[in-house]
């Protein structure tokens, strides 16, 4: 039999694995031992053969192995010939072909029982073979005032969990091939009031979760539900959090704090509108877990909220259990969801398989239609709670949409997560006014409405499944939009959803963004949108616009975004703020999302900044393809166009770029916005130092006959440049691809020299105060006062970004140099 030793209370996911190996000549003895790789076997854990194991091979039981260890020896009476397939333990089998897994496993603290841990192992050659788990194990740690009886294990699509599986011996796992009742659970006989279980289940993904039931010696029971596809690995223990048993209590609660509500029927959730008080808190608590399919009518709390001291509050507690099958359609009610205003809290609650369907034009969410209100003594709460396989669909064109909440005013979303669908589903025509307006739809929330500073927070939430929107501004993973003058925080998000828009403003995590920070957020997906050709966009890998000052702290994005119109970038569309405002800051960030727009403004990390806004980017890189159309203008490895007092330091870029013109490795042009008024020479205080452009090849496609004296130029590593433009340590790869549209003498590259106010950047041809006409034999162009690249240094043939990386001191303490290529060392994890 097998043991498994656990010294430590790991998190979630703890791989285990183990060796064992067979041997077989005639008489037969073979050694086993148990498969084991560094990846996943913890230090912490050890799996051992224990006295009395007995194995089945090729229609023979061993006899019981007499010592305990990693490796042991099984002896046979009759003479074994390879190939060799074998099933631990001996009486899982009886020919071979199937496995049996018993309903029912005695506990065994801290480890899973003897004998219930199937593992198989063949081989076609050799007297040795490695076993395999085919079983994944759930830790339970269990509490209770009163004996336990037993824990029941059932995934939650009726999947066969014992009885009968076939075997497939190629790849090592078991087949159903009894799903009946009878086979859907598995029982853990505990009898004790403290137990830390392993339960072994067959390795597989649940797709619809798994339920754990706790009985007790009086017979009442709680449940422990997961909802979300969880995949169960093959000798991965996964542990869940401590449980402490709390069965269904008696009575119906008084909806004090000390006595809250109790809600144990789908009839209860339903009728909670009744229970509040005006001006006053009711208390809510869930004792189990509600199908809501039978209901068909809803009415959501304070539906007809006052924004003062009238509101109803309520503090609803889920306890961690589940709402599924809830289908609420709105044609008439104000703020539908399942609380209409939020004062108070919602927490502890997954729902599963809910929807929520709008007509009517007022904010909509699946938690609540709004989250706080504007009187800031009427707070919002809503914590750690979970939606599945939900969809919040709106039909009304000016309805603010979001997964979770549809507006927040005072309010916090923290630990919340959604999984579904969030959709606009309206068409805007050509004479449609919405088309043009700000109508938001976020996976979590669909506006921030709050003016001010740090009125709204969002922490540790994130989003999967699909957002389309139909019409309309503002799109976001996360958010939607934020006022004009909110200034919020998000810390620990992200969002892996399907973004599509037919109209612009468009994020992987917020649409509209006013100010403040993002930290340790993150994007990976597909956004695509569908605006006219060369029509401003405005799409960003985690945010597509914001007016006020923003920081970037550790924040990525990877996937791909995809649309005709202009201004997109990898982690922002654009800032577009007032000259007073705080700078927008890249720190530690990075995105590797292929970008492709059909116009103008592109950027790795950045599209554009505002002219009158600072701009720095510091220790960020990218890696991708960006492709632009003939006439896409202003494309950067890192930044597409970059505002007065702008500062990219300590940056690295390997893009795959092809565009149109003003084009360039890092940035695609530092000139400040200023436009062909300003003067090339003029000082726009920008400055590029520490920088490598390491990318395969930059091309420009500019149309054919058009004269340079039309488009900014091209560059290695800035398409075009002030020439008091700060350069310094800027390096290019010794063999570059490079094309500069249709004439030929400006594709060759050159070295700069460092440059500064003091020093300016010099170019091969000596302007002075006149554009220079060249003659017909040069290619008919006539002019060139949009003339000045920057290409940077050629490095040695034998150098990679990290070697220039360590040569011009980049940051060792920020970066991980041990490679070819830069990494940064602080990067969010989901």
């Amino acid at each position: 039999m097998k043991k498994v030793l656990f010294f430590a209370a790991l998190a979630a996911c703890l791989f285990t694995a183990c060796q064992k190996e067979m041997n077989a000549p005639a008489g037969t003895t073979l050694t086993a031992s148990i498969l084991q790789t560094r990846t996943s076997l913890q230090s912490d854990m050890k799996v051992f053969w224990s006295a009395g194991d007995q194995i089945y091979v090729n229609g023979q039981v061993s006899k019981p192995v007499t010592a305990a260890g990693a490796s042991a020896s099984f002896q046979f009476d009759a003479a074994l010939a390879a190939p060799f397939k074998a099933v631990y333990p001996a009486a899982f089998t009886q020919d071979g072909l199937s496995l049996t897994l018993p309903a029912e496993q005695a506990a065994a603290d801290g480890t899973f029982a003897d004998g219930v841990a199937p593992m198989l192992a063949s081989t076609e050659s050799g007297n040795t073979l490695q076993f395999k788990h085919v079983a994944a194990y759930i830790r339970v740690p269990v509490k209770s005032a009163k004996t336990i009886t037993s824990v029941t294990f059932s995934g939650n699509e009726g999947e066969q969990v014992c009885g009968s599986f076939g075997i497939n011996w190629d790849e090592g796992f078991l087949i159903d091939t009894d799903a009946t009742e009878e086979n859907q659970s598995v029982k853990v006989l505990v009898g004790k009031s403290a137990a830390t279980l392993v339960i072994a289940v067959p390795a597989r993904t649940y797709y619809k979760g798994f339920t754990l039931k706790a009985e007790d010696a009086d017979g009442k029971v709680m449940t422990y539900t997961k909802v979300s596809a969880t995949e169960l690995v093959a000798g991965q223990v996964n542990t869940l959090p401590e449980v402490v048993f709390e069965p269904v209590p008696e009575g119906a609660g008084s909806g004090t704090e000390a006595d809250p509500y109790l809600i144990k029927t789908a009839e209860d959730l339903a009728a909670m509108y009744t229970k509040v008080v005006k001006g006053q808190m009711t208390y809510f608590k869930m004792v189990d877990n509600i199908d809501m399919s039978s209901i068909s009518e809803w009415t959501p709390v304070n539906v007809d909220f006052a924004n003062e001291n009238g509101a109803e509050g309520i503090m609803f507690d889920g306890n961690h259990k589940v709402i599924s099958n809830w289908h609420y359609v709105n044609t008439t009610s104000k703020y539908p969801g399942f609380v209409a205003v939020l004062h108070g809290e919602v927490k502890n609650v997954v729902f599963a398989d809910c929807v929520v369907e709008n007509s009517a034009g007022s904010p909509c969410g699946l938690v609540c239609g709004w989250n706080g209100v504007s009187n800031a003594s009427l707070h919002g709460h809503i914590e750690d709670v979970h939606a599945v396989r939900c969809q919040v669909i709106s039909t009304h064109k000016t309805s603010n949409v979001g997964g979770i909440a549809g507006s927040a005013h005072n309010a916090e979303f923290i630990n919340c997560t959604f999984d579904g669908l969030v959709e606009r589903r309206c068409e805007a025509n050509s004479n449609d006014t919405e088309k043009s307006s700000y109508r938001p739809i976020g996976g979590i929330l669909g506006q921030v409405a709050q003016k001010g500073d740090d009125m709204v927070k969002m922490e540790g939430c994130s989003t999967s499944g699909s957002l389309e929107s139909g019409n309309g501004r503002g799109v976001g993973g996360l958010i939607g939009t934020c006022n004009g003058s909110a200034v919020i925080h998000l810390k620990n998000c992200h969002s892996t959803m399907y973004i599509h828009s037919k109209h612009d403003v468009i994020g992987g995590l917020v649409g509209y963004w006013a100010g403040g920070t993002l930290d340790h957020c993150w994007y990976e997906g597909i956004v695509v949108n569908e605006t006219a050709t060369n029509k401003i966009s405005y799409m960003g890998g985690l945010v597509g616009h914001t007016n006020l000052g923003i920081v970037f702290t550790n924040c990525h994005s990877a996937g791909r975004i995809e649309g005709p119109g202009q201004i997109v970038g990898g982690i922002l569309g654009q800032s577009n703020a007032a000259a007073t405002a705080t700078p927008v800051i890249f720190k530690e960030c990075w995105s590797t999302m292929t970008l492709i727009a059909g116009g103008s403004t592109i950027g790795g990390i950045c599209g554009r900044g505002s002219a009158n806004q600072p701009l720095t980017i510091e220790n960020c890189w990218y890696s991708g393809e960006i492709v632009g159309g003939k006439s896409t203008a202003y494309v950067g490895g890192i930044l597409g166009d970059g505002p007065k007092n702008t500062t990219v330091t300590n940056c690295w870029t390997d893009a795959q770029i092809e565009s149109g013109y003003g084009t360039g490795g890092v940035c695609g042009r530092l000139f400040g916005r200023q436009g062909s008024s300003a003067d090339v020479n003029g000082d726009m205080e920008t400055a590029m130092t520490g920088c490598i452009y390491w990318g395969p090849s930059l091309r420009t496609n500019t149309e054919g006959g058009e004269k340079c004296s039309n488009h900014y130029s091209s560059g290695a590593m800035v398409g075009f440049a002030s020439r008091p433009t700060t350069f310094k340590d800027n390096y290019r790869p010794a063999v570059l691809t490079f094309e500069y549209q249709r004439y030929a003498p400006l594709n060759t590259l050159f070295d700069h020299a460092d440059s500064s106010p003091a020093t300016p950047l010099v170019q091969p041809y000596n302007f002075g105060d006149a554009p220079i006409t060249l003659s017909e034999a040069e290619g008919d162009i006539e002019d060139f006062k949009y003339y000045s690249p920057y290409h940077g240094k050629a490095a040695a043939g034998d150098a990679t970004v990290s070697s220039l990386a360590k040569a011009i001191g980049w940051d060792e303490s920020v970066w991980d140099l041990s490679g070819e290529k830069p990494m940064l060392k602080n990067t969010p994890k989901e």
